[in-house]
């Protein structure tokens, strides 16, 4: 990550691996209480846990080591795989299948983030059909009982730390497993937005146990690295609306078949002003008459970019080429704190697109949606946007 001066606003990218016991509360109350005691600034700190290979990937890639094998644990006559996956997930394997099937399973669970006096639970489960399966409380699934294959879905919250399993053979006979399971680290992406101060001291804070609860064991911080996303003739290359700071990254796509030479964004719009604006570009009558028209509201290279907060109207933006869709940077406001007025001002947020074809005849709207020269939507990301980075 570039280095930036203390006053300029940036975003800081965590990538953390914890105990299991460890809570995202736990993780965002140490982040901030570094951050002040270190005397930076952020509007929010997103706590987002992911699977654990996602950082074995990464970690893989920007420390050039091996990928970490999967998570297992082998007793007698039985297998227990971690999958890949954010919720935990456990493979279970009966190698004497198809003789042997599990009638019961028994597993003691703990609660994350309970104290450690706090006494384990036991829960029976017995195995269930897929369509079945309740996630929410916990299931054990029987995917193939002839491969002697299940599934077992811990509880949201839940850690499980030993088991029996009682299992019965073709001639009635019945025997017990009994074993512990491995422990994990639980994975978090964490997001410190809006982030303004010196990184190095605050990154000193959080190893600090004096002035953070649950101080950070080690941080290595990766400062010659920048993150691009591509895509090559991808058909799944993601467009949309993200946050950058106090800016909103648009992207929309091209127009299948088509060669559009840009995209034009009236925006920001009300539902009424949407409905005003449509019918204006209606009255139009000829749609060769649109991109004079466009040009005549549009936002200018050299006019200054007033925050979406200030502005007094729409104005058309223009989208340039970003790979195989178009893009551009708005930025919304001058200040974090006014977020929370943006949200107020605009609790839902429209915009019109307009793809624009340039060749030798000249400028036209290339027709889309049944044979309409643009397209006017909600932006249906915005209030999950706005929500993120509202300061708390």
């Amino acid at each position: 990550m570039p280095t930036r001066e203390e006053g300029v606003s940036q975003s800081l990218l965590l990538l953390v691996r914890c105990n299991p016991e460890l809570t995202p509360e736990q993780i965002r109350e140490t982040l901030q209480f570094g951050a002040a005691a270190a005397g930076c600034q952020v509007s929010q700190i997103v706590v987002r846990e992911v699977a654990p290979h996602t950082l074995d990937e990464i970690e893989s890639m920007l420390r050039l080591i091996d990928r970490r094998e999967p998570m297992e644990q082998t007793v007698t006559d039985l297998q227990l795989i971690r999958r890949p996956a954010v919720e935990a997930v456990w493979e279970i394997r009966l190698s004497k299948a198809p003789a042997e099937v599990i009638d019961t399973f028994e597993v003691a669970v703990e609660k994350v983030g309970a104290a450690a006096e706090t006494p384990r639970q036991w829960k029976t489960y017995r195995p269930v059909p897929p369509e079945a399966a309740d996630l929410k409380a916990g299931s054990l699934v029987a995917v193939s009982l002839r491969n002697g294959r299940y599934e077992f879905y811990p509880a949201p919250g839940e850690m499980p730390t030993e088991f029996r399993f009682e299992v019965v053979a073709e001639d009635g006979s019945r025997r017990e497993i009994t074993g512990k399971f491995p422990q994990m680290d639980r994975c978090f992406l964490i997001q410190m937005i809006n982030f303004r101060g010196d990184r190095t001291r605050l990154f000193e804070v959080v190893r600090n146990p004096s002035q953070v609860p649950n101080p950070f064991s080690d941080i290595k911080e990766r400062t010659n690295l920048a993150i691009v996303f591509g895509n090559i003739r991808a058909s799944t290359a993601v467009v949309g609306e993200t946050l950058d700071g106090l800016e909103l990254i648009v992207s929309v796509p091209g127009v299948p078949g088509r060669a559009p030479a840009r995209v034009w964004m009236l925006f920001p719009l009300t539902a009424e002003q949407l409905a005003e604006e449509e019918a204006k570009l209606k009255a139009l009558g000829e749609w060769s008459k649109l991109p004079q028209e466009i040009r005549r509201r549009a936002l200018k290279s050299t006019d200054p970019q007033v925050p979406i907060i200030e502005a007094k109207e729409p104005r058309w933006y223009e989208l340039v080429p970003a790979g195989s869709g178009f893009e551009q940077r708005i930025k919304l406001v001058a200040n974090p704190q006014d977020f929370a007025k943006l949200r107020e001002r605009f609790p839902r947020i429209y915009r019109i697109l307009v793809w624009e074809f340039e060749g030798g005849g000249g400028l036209a709207p290339i027709l889309v949606d049944g044979g309409r020269p643009y397209r006017a939507e909600e932006l249906t990301s915005w209030g999950k946007l706005l929500e993120a980075y509202t300061p708390q």
